[in-house]
């Protein structure tokens, strides 16, 4: 009796939740069905299932640049660093917590999770060495009062931006930095233009000077950065909220002393920094050391013009309203192509070029199904759009140039009886 069984493959089931992806080629998309994921060649017209599953339902995954990891986490907040050539599992992260998104960075040595209260970055494990517990936590950011929705990466993979059900968008450093040796977390800098929940954000540009940020009820802001320190702005501010301080203490104890020669005292408080002020602000004076530097590359990109995303002040250029009139549930933007594509509650997508920052040209809408679009991916070519519907377990891949469709399947509606 031959009693060696492997497993082989998954039929019937085609989409079940979370987000879908294509490989660096754009001719394989990736698709979690339950507890696994099924890879579609979609030139040769095959199905393959990755040998490996999860305890729960996989929600989040995502694919490194190089194709050689591959992450998914499940409902309950199990992650798994898989060796996506071969499918083998390198290693466990438990997050504590359900996880909404995952990112890659761009350089692949990083991995942003996005949690209910927080925002977490750790780090890969190497594939080519086998050590235990190689994974670890580089920041956690616990600044949201509502669950993490979505996050980017810079190109250079020192900062992100992220969204928030708050309907703040945020951008930070990739590392924490420590004042006075406490843990501290770095103030982010918030973008306040929505009054939806975020679904998607992105940076643009050549040097990541341009931001995109996607809310539910419709709305797309195009932000732009400036040449505005951040850091001096609030120490300025700080400055003056601690001299009208100063002023009004003086006003309410009626000292004679300081009205001899207040000109020569105001100046001479000027000069010297309050104590308010060192202890308050994210970086002082007093405080240069224990920032690992952050206030001097601060200077120094503010004297040449290039700061930080983290840095420098982003104004508000445009806000955008969609003209569907539908609250949308996901999002994708490619920077090469400068295309996003937004799906909606009524099972529309429509697909729009970020050709020029000024224009917003809708390209095509076309209604799919009557359920919502819960995920949507664009190739790296920007040729094919692929959309997932989790509650009609539908998977579709639409060539937007000629208007055909490249794949289209639906999985059972209802359970299997007999085989």
């Amino acid at each position: 009796m031959l009693s060696g069984f492997q497993f082989s493959n998954l039929l019937g089931g085609t989409y079940t939740g979370g987000n879908v992806l294509f490989d660096r080629s754009g001719h394989s998309l990736l698709s979690p069905v339950g507890n696994r994921v099924t890879a579609y060649d979609l030139q040769n017209s095959s199905t393959v299932t990755l040998p490996f599953e999860t305890p729960r339902d996989i929600v989040a995954m995502d694919l490194s640049p190089n194709e050689e990891l591959l992450f998914v986490a499940d409902e309950r907040g199990l992650g798994i660093f898989l060796y996506y050539p071969t499918a083998q599992s390198l290693e466990r992260y438990r997050c504590g917590q359900p996880v909404s998104a995952v990112r890659f960075s761009p350089c692949g040595k990083f991995l942003a999770l996005c949690l209910p209260s927080e925002l977490r970055v750790i780090t890969c494990p190497p594939t080519n060495l086998l050590l235990y517990r190689s994974v670890t936590v580089l920041a956690n950011y616990r600044f949201a009062i509502a669950p993490v929705t979505c996050v980017e990466w810079t190109s250079t993979s020192e900062g992100l931006v992220s969204g928030s059900e708050d309907s703040v968008v945020r951008i930070l450093p990739r590392v924490q930095y420590s004042l006075r040796g406490t843990e501290r977390p770095t103030r982010p800098l918030t973008l306040s233009a929505h009054r939806a929940p975020v679904v998607g954000v992105w940076f643009g540009g050549p040097a990541d000077d341009v931001l995109f940020s996607v809310a539910r009820n419709y709305t797309l802001c195009i932000w732009h950065k400036t040449d505005e320190s951040v850091l001096e702005k609030r120490l300025a501010a700080r400055l003056l909220r601690a001299k009208e301080a100063r002023k009004r203490k003086r006003e309410m104890s009626g000292n004679a002393s300081s009205e001899e020669e207040p000109g020569e005292e105001e100046e001479e408080e000027d000069r010297q920094e309050p104590p308010e002020v060192a202890e308050e602000g994210s970086a002082g004076p007093k405080e240069e050391e224990g920032t690992e530097g952050k206030d001097a590359s601060g200077a120094a990109g503010a004297a040449s013009g290039q700061l930080k995303p983290w840095e420098a002040m982003w104004k508000l250029h445009r806000k955008h309203i969609m003209a569907l009139a539908q609250p949308i549930y996901c999002a994708a933007y490619i920077a090469k192509q400068a295309m996003l594509v937004c799906g909606f509650r009524d099972g529309t997508f429509a697909l729009y070029k970020l050709d020029r920052v000024e224009d917003v040209v809708c390209l095509q809408t076309l209604s799919l199904s009557a359920q919502k679009i819960s995920a949507a991916a664009v190739s790296p070519s920007g040729e094919w759009l692929a959309f997932g519907s989790a509650k009609l377990g539908q998977l579709l891949v639409w060539e937007w140039r000629s208007e055909t469709y490249v794949l289209r399947q639906q999985a059972h509606r209802a359970g299997d009886v007999s085989v």
